[in-house]
């Protein structure tokens, strides 16, 4: 937990720097890792903590969501049609990283990180150094959540359901991460889901976004702009369903099947 605080701390000074999504990406990573860590943490402190680092890491979602579409279009449409709605793009963008850093900056995330300061003194004065472990009860109960999120995602196909098992397995390797016992093939495969997963996951959100930008064009007055975004949306589909293919083929798969088998 020392570790994880100081570079945040870290994160956020480059990021007041010199902003880039690569950064704030990092950032989001390591206060989820902190909340991964904490929910093994029956105390009331440990709860309140973790509570305040998912408000926070709640304000950087919509900068993610849009640095991800703009690197996106920009990967995959072609010059003449991003600079059609590149400029709309890069706007919200801008609107979106511009709150982070205001986040960044605000006495909400000072309060936070001083809590959070105080927290890691306490186990460290209890001779924890700083560190809360993972016990194999923890990851037996995060085992235990992903096998009942893979049940009902087979029950009911939705992307609520989705959404849960994305949860659960990034929950899962979190906890893997930092666990001593933790095998390197589990920690792949956990990965391997996550990562399809969060393609999906980027793909709907991203049309999401988009879907608001179709509203506010004309074709008739904008043909071009029309376009890129319909090119653009058909790409999200088609990846949003290939990511979900390969997540359907790796929670189906005989090695998911091994690892879940204990827990269900």
């Amino acid at each position: 937990m020392k570790d994880l605080y100081r570079k945040v701390g870290k994160l956020r000074r480059k990021l007041l720097r010199d902003y880039d999504a690569e950064k704030l990406h990092k950032l989001r990573i390591a206060l989820r890792r902190a909340r991964g860590i904490l929910r093994n943490r029956t105390e009331p402190e440990a709860r309140l903590l973790r509570d305040e680092l998912g408000l926070l890491a709640d304000t950087t979602n919509a900068a993610r969501d849009w640095d991800t579409l703009v690197l996106y279009a920009a990967q995959h449409l072609k010059s003449e049609h991003y600079r059609r709605i590149g400029p709309w793009l890069d706007e919200q963008c801008e609107s979106a990283d511009q709150r982070v850093v205001r986040t960044l900056r605000s006495e909400q995330w000072n309060s936070v990180m001083t809590h959070w300061k105080q927290y890691a003194q306490t186990l460290e004065y209890a001779g924890a150094n700083g560190i809360l472990a993972v016990e194999e009860d923890d990851v037996t109960q995060a085992l235990a959540r992903l096998a009942q999120s893979r049940d009902n995602v087979f029950a009911r196909d939705e992307d609520a359901q989705w959404h849960k098992v994305r949860i659960a397995v990034k929950d899962l390797r979190y906890q893997l991460e930092v666990w001593e016992a933790a095998q390197p093939d589990v920690l792949r495969l956990c990965k391997r889901l996550q990562d399809s997963l969060g393609r999906w996951h980027d793909c709907v959100v991203h049309d999401q976004l988009l879907s608001g930008l179709v509203d506010e064009v004309d074709h008739a007055r904008n043909p071009r702009a029309s376009k890129a975004l319909r090119k653009l949306r058909q790409r999200l589909e088609k990846d949003r369903i290939a990511n979900l293919d390969k997540a359907r083929e790796t929670l189906s798969g005989k090695a998911m099947n091994a690892l879940l088998k204990p827990a269900a």
